[in-house]
């Protein structure tokens, strides 16, 4: 799991600053993580 640190430095360093584009940067991470799980039950 992300630590909320990490989530807020991935948010920095990707440049998103508002809360929209927050939710966005969460959205993406989601479906990052849930094609990192995929990825792994395949291995």
């Amino acid at each position: 799991m992300t630590s909320k640190g990490a989530k807020e430095t991935l948010v920095s360093r990707l440049g998103f600053k508002s809360s929209s584009s927050v939710s966005k940067a969460e959205a993406e991470l989601e479906k990052v993580r849930k094609e990192n799980a995929l990825l792994r039950k395949k291995m």
